[in-house]
C-alpha cells in the first residue's frame, strides 16, 4: 500500500522556525525597523522607551516601507509576535545580504494587524520548547494526512484524508520523513482580531511523510503517520462497498431460507 501522502497543517503559534529552500521567499515588509548588530556595542547610547526589542545600544535601527526581503537558501530565522503584538523576526543563520546573523526584523503591531501574508518555500518549526518564562509556544491547530485512496485511485487521481489531529498548547510541531528536512509550502499571516499569535498554514511535499509532536516533560516526540487501517477505514468507496456486500450476504441468506415450492415424492 502507498505510503506517498502530503501534510497540511493549520496553526496559530506565538513563534517558530523556517529555514528557506529554493527561491520562492520574497518578503514584502509593509512598514518596519530593520536592527543590524553594531560591530562594537554602545552602551552609552540613550535608549527611549519605545524602541522595543532593538536597543540602541546594541543596534544600528533603518525604517522602512514596502522594503522587499528576499531570503536566501538555508537562511533560518526564528519568528515571533511579543507581548506589545510587534512581529519580530531574528535571524540565526545564512547569508542574506543585509541581515547578517543577529539582525531583526520589526513590524509595529498596528501594521501587523493588516499586513499581507509571507509565504516561505522552506523546513519549518512550529512553536518552541516550552519551558518557564516562554514567550514563542504554539497555541493550538489541526493537521490532515492526505493520500491516495486504495480504490478510488484505480479511477481517479484523487486524494483523501487518511488521518488527522489536533495540537494542544505547547506543543512543539515539525514534520519528519526518510530524509532529514521536509520541505513545505506556506504562509505566514496575522491572526484573527479576537485571537492571538500569528496564524500559519502550510502544505508538505508529497512523500512519506509524517507529523512529529514534542511535548514538554516527554522525552522522546510523539510521530503520527497513518497505516493501512486508516487508509481503509477512510475511503468512501471501500465503505459503501463493505455496505452493498453486507447487503448482498443478507440477501443471499434470505433467500436460502425461502421454500422452493417443491416437495419431494415419497
Amino acid at each position: 500500500m502507498s505510503n506517498i501522502r502530503t501534510i497540511s497543517i493549520q496553526a496559530t503559534t506565538w513563534g517558530g522556525e523556517i529555514t528557506f529552500k529554493g527561491q520562492l521567499n520574497d518578503w514584502v515588509v509593509e512598514k518596519g525597523t530593520i536592527c543590524r548588530l553594531l560591530l562594537t556595542p554602545n552602551f552609552r547610547a540613550k535608549q527611549p522607551d519605545t524602541s522595543g526589542p532593538c536597543s540602541l545600544s546594541l543596534y544600528n535601527r533603518e525604517v522602512v516601507e514596502d522594503a522587499v526581503i528576499d531570503w536566501s537558501a538555508d537562511t533560518t530565522i526564528r519568528f515571533t509576535r511579543n507581548g506589545q503584538g510587534e512581529f519580530v523576526v531574528q535571524t540565526l543563520a545564512g547569508n542574506t545580504a543585509g541581515l547578517p546573523e543577529g539582525s531583526l526584523i520589526v513590524i509595529p503591531a498596528d501594521t501587523w494587524r493588516g499586513h499581507g501574508a509571507l509565504t516561505f518555500q522552506g523546513v519549518a518549526r512550529l512553536g518552541g520548547a516550552i519551558a518557564s518564562g516562554s514567550k514563542d509556544y504554539l497555541i493550538g491547530g489541526t493537521w490532515e494526512a492526505h493520500q491516495s485512496g486504495l480504490a478510488t485511485s484505480f479511477f481517479r487521481d484523487v486524494t483523501e484524508v487518511v488521518k488527522s489531529g489536533s495540537f494542544k498548547l505547547g506543543a512543539t510541531v515539525d514534520l519528519v520523513s526518510e530524509t532529514p528536512d521536509v520541505l513545505s509550502y506556506g504562509h505566514i499571516t496575522p491572526a484573527p482580531e479576537d485571537e492571538s499569535g500569528v496564524g500559519v498554514a502550510l502544505l508538505s511535499e508529497r512523500g512519506p511523510v509524517a507529523v512529529r509532536i514534542k511535548h514538554y516533560g516527554l522525552s522522546k516526540a510523539a510521530v503520527f503517520r497513518p497505516d493501512w487501517i486508516d487508509t481503509l477505514s477512510s475511503s468512501p468507496m471501500l465503505v459503501a462497498l463493505a455496505v452493498l456486500f453486507s447487503f448482498l450476504l443478507a440477501a443471499i441468506q434470505i433467500f436460502s431460507l425461502v421454500p422452493t415450492g417443491r416437495t419431494r415424492d415419497r
